[in-house]
């Protein structure tokens, strides 16, 4: 296939300057098209048809052709959009490195050189510049144009791929958190373990001495320092797996009603303006965690708004595409829309990149633990929806969230009358850390029960094996080696179909649990816990028919 080069007819390369100056008043509004001296040559000097400069014309990306210096001889009309150039400034010599940052200058001119010498790359990243300064990432193809066997410029294709750099930062960006959130479940995972144990202790000790003793006080103080370490390990999760507990069918109308009116009663100086779309399709959501992503998006806003100023709250149903939802690995469809918008200063670029990085925080040392955002983030991740910043310096920040919408209808149902408790039950404890299986055991001792222990799943179910007539509830950790909370809920539940068992985690609610539960499991309690909270879910599954 013939090479084709764009040249002015009867002029060689020496005179272009000259030529370009005498054929400047032919020039018009068109561009270089309506050229009467303009022809398509190959690369024997024949006249081509003219098509092929028509569909340079049609492409949207930069199609250019230079001499052997760089110099600029044609440039399709998407060229001047998008750098900003006019066609009078092809007269001013203007060259192909005018078009790209002067940091890349280095690598064009070998890229240049590379192509010439007979290896071209298939592509190559530049920065591009526009007249008026502004830079862009570009996808840059060039190949060697010949006539009569010798080299004599070089055609190519500029294409901005600023969009599709920001989609592989959202993917990355995407991924970063989710190493991170695995990482920060862990390390609260362990922690709760840990705080389970003094939990316990603690528990054990209040048992054993009445209200006036002089110590009674100071064990409270560590059980409130316990019940505050909890809820630093509940917002690390909430950014790790999201900190879902109990789903329901929720109206976001209501929601953001009742904690913008609180709200707006404890930061009177922030003007709160309500845009809620009317027939909200309802969502499946743990509501106390929606509240707490709410509540932090606000505080967030009113941090940014020291003066005073407007928060702008709206809701409304969207249709999400496939190429909305690719980055986030979520499916099309029907989504609730939250908008939280402030009329701040706004946040800069950089510090939107880390906006949802856990202990991030633009506030300094001991002004708060950078958790707000990043529990904001995990909780509508786990919800299996979206959430964005947008904002501009001087031009406030926007949060859009983005629930998927539920297909099922509200239902209701009455409370179960909870009997009293019934005489002494046997209880098969199941967790692989030994200080929060002694410490159990203690306790449930204390409070009248007869407990067997096991250290591991497979432990269980030998002892299940031979107690199952005598066991009324298994306590059951979710996570531990040889056989996971599944794995030995399956196997008890084979043995016995109407086993009862409570299932027990360092974690929150995530999706492992809620299957062992869609199993039949009977129901969930995270750790730490205390004598109390643990008492009262035996008593709620013991009651259940």
């Amino acid at each position: 296939m013939p090479c084709y080069a764009l040249t002015i007819k009867g002029v060689d390369e020496t005179m272009y300057a000259g030529a370009m100056k005498q054929q400047s008043g032919k020039m018009d509004e068109a561009g270089l098209l309506q050229r009467s001296d303009l022809v398509l040559c190959d690369q024997n000097g024949n006249a081509a048809e003219l098509r092929y400069v028509r569909l340079a014309e049609s492409l949207p990306q930069t199609v250019f052709e230079t001499d052997t210096r760089g110099r600029l001889l044609f440039l399709n009309q998407a060229a001047f959009q998008m750098f900003g150039y006019g066609q009078k400034d092809i007269h001013c010599y203007l060259s192909i490195f005018q078009l790209i940052a002067s940091e890349d200058h280095d690598r064009l001119n070998r890229h240049l050189k590379e192509a010439l010498s007979g290896n071209p790359a298939d592509e190559i990243e530049f920065r591009a510049q526009s007249k008026d300064g502004r830079n862009f990432p570009v996808a840059f193809h060039v190949n060697v144009i010949s006539q009569k066997g010798c080299s004599s410029g070089f055609g190519g294709i500029i294409i901005d791929i600023s969009r599709r750099k920001e989609k592989e930062q959202e993917i990355l960006n995407t991924k970063k958190l989710e190493s991170i959130g695995i990482m920060a479940g862990g390390i609260a995972h362990e922690f709760n373990n840990r705080l389970m144990s003094i939990q316990g202790n603690v528990s054990l000790m209040l048992l054993a001495i009445d209200a006036g003793s002089p110590h009674y006080e100071k064990l409270k103080k560590i059980e409130d320092y316990i019940r505050k370490g909890a809820e630093f390990t509940r917002q690390l999760i909430s950014f790790a797996r999201g900190g879902k507990y109990n789903v329901e069918l929720t109206d976001i109308n209501n929601i953001v009603r009742s904690t913008s009116g609180i709200f707006a009663r404890t930061r009177k100086q922030i003007r709160i303006c309500l845009h809620l779309e009317e027939n909200m399709w309802r969502v499946e959501a743990d509501r106390s965690q929606i509240e707490l992503v709410l509540m932090n998006l606000y505080i967030n806003a009113w941090q940014a708004m020291t003066d005073g100023g407007e928060l702008h709250l709206e809701t409304g149903n969207v249709i999400l595409d496939e190429q909305e939802v690719r980055p986030y690995h979520l499916p099309a469809g029907r989504y609730v829309r939250i908008c939280v918008r402030d009329n701040g200063p706004g946040i800069d670029k950089v510090i939107q990149e880390k906006i949802f990085d856990p202990f991030f925080t633009t506030h300094g040392m001991g002004k708060g633990s950078g958790l707000g955002l990043s529990a904001v983030y995990g909780i509508i991740k786990n919800h299996k929806g979206i959430i964005t910043v947008s904002s501009e310096e001087k031009q406030g920040a926007a949060f859009y969230i983005f629930l998927p919408a539920s297909d099922h209808s509200v239902c209701t149902a009455d409370l179960d009358v909870r009997k009293s408790p019934s005489a002494q039950k046997t209880i098969l404890f199941v967790d692989d850390e030994a200080m929060i299986v002694d410490v159990a055991r203690q306790l449930l001792e204390k409070k009248g029960y007869r407990v067997l222990t096991a250290g591991n799943g497979q432990e269980s179910l030998d002892i299940f094996k031979q107690e199952k007539n005598r066991i009324d509830l298994v306590i059951l950790d979710m996570v531990m080696p040889v056989m996971g909370g599944r794995d030995t809920y399956i196997c008890l539940k084979t043995m016995k179909p109407d086993v009862k068992a409570l299932l027990s985690s360092g974690y929150s609610l995530d999706k492992e649990a809620e299957t062992i539960l869609d199993l039949g499991c009977n129901g969930f309690i995270q750790k730490p816990y205390t004598i109390w909270d643990l008492t009262g879910k035996i008593d709620e599954i013991l009651d259940m028919p």
